[in-house]
């Protein structure tokens, strides 16, 4: 594997800028379109020193309904990841167009807590490409890393919609299966309906919530910013940031411990503006403690499925 050392995180608005522009059909656009049997890229991009500030973590906890502690929240080091995930995902050996991925599901593992100043390493890599009912899914691996010890890490699932892969060794299996795109949650999610968990909270989503969103996350993806945007990529409206959903139903369930274990599956999307139903429900199980949560619609329509597990 090839290691790319970057001084700085990538600038996330000149990355997405520049894949929305290469997107445009004709002579404008610059991509040459999806190849799946290119593969993955084989490299792995680090930045050595990163620190999470006061200022950002306030904003970010307000934003997603956390208390603001010295300790951040448990999925604010995903802001770190996710520009080097999208730096590798508009290289030119990246086989897809970002643009056309969608957020399936993500598993967190922080082993420690990350407070505010730690200086850290950030890597993420790509891995896992593999057959889906609908199309093809891949992983973004994210490490964050305290003192050469890797105290957070995350496997972001995005899925590719299409037609499977060719390539034999991503097909389906002898038994007539396909990966079902939750990558590493699929066992806990599966345990959970959305529709069935206990009524917790009614929220109300207002329309600006995306770029609200998107101007402390730095991911200003234009199907979260306006029905405009929007509807070019296929929506009725702007949708909501998935990582946003799984923040405000963490930020629901108070502070939790370390070690701990986060999976969430993206059911549906929650359109903005929007109602929709939180749920949740205290389980201790053979592996720990933990709860199960969900958002759903009022007519049960899941949006979100999720799990945590401690100890």
């Amino acid at each position: 594997m090839t290691t790319v050392d970057l001084d700085t995180l990538p600038d996330l608005m000149g990355l997405l800028a520049g894949a929305a522009w290469s997107a445009l059909p004709g002579p404008l656009g610059t991509s040459a379109g999806d190849d799946v049997g290119a593969g993955l890229p084989d490299t792995r991009v680090v930045v050595g020193r990163v620190a999470v500030g006061l200022d950002e973590t306030a904003d970010y906890a307000e934003v997603c309904g956390f208390r603001l502690r010295s300790a951040v929240p448990v999925t604010q080091p995903h802001l770190l990841g996710f520009p080097l995930g999208v730096w590798l995902m508009t290289r030119p050996d990246f086989p897809f167009s970002l643009l056309g991925l969608v957020h399936v599901a993500n598993r967190i593992e922080a082993r420690d807590h990350v407070r505010i100043g730690d200086e850290m390493a950030v890597s993420a890599r790509l891995d896992g490409l593999r057959a889906h009912d609908r199309g093809t899914v891949f992983d973004t691996v994210v490490e964050v890393a305290r003192d050469d010890r890797v105290v957070w890490s995350s496997t972001s699932t995005y899925l590719r919609r299409g037609p499977p892969p060719e390539d034999p060794e991503l097909r389906p299996g002898d038994d007539g299966t396909v990966d079902d795109g939750h990558g590493p949650a699929a066992a806990p999610i599966d345990l959970v309906d959305p529709a069935a968990l206990p009524y917790t909270a009614t929220w109300s989503l207002p329309s600006d919530l995306g770029r609200t969103y998107g101007a402390v996350s730095g991911d200003r993806n234009p199907i979260h910013l306006s029905a405009v945007s929007a509807r070019a990529f296929g929506f009725p409206r702007a949708i909501a940031h998935g990582m946003w959903t799984t923040a405000a139903a963490l930020a629901g369930l108070g502070a939790l411990p370390r070690p701990c274990t986060v999976d969430v599956v993206f059911k549906r999307p929650v359109l903005l503006p929007g109602t929709v139903e939180y749920a949740t429900e205290r389980r201790d199980g053979p592996t720990g403690t933990g709860w199960a949560f969900g958002l759903r619609s009022r007519d049960g329509t899941p949006h979100l499925a999720g799990t945590v597990t401690t100890g």
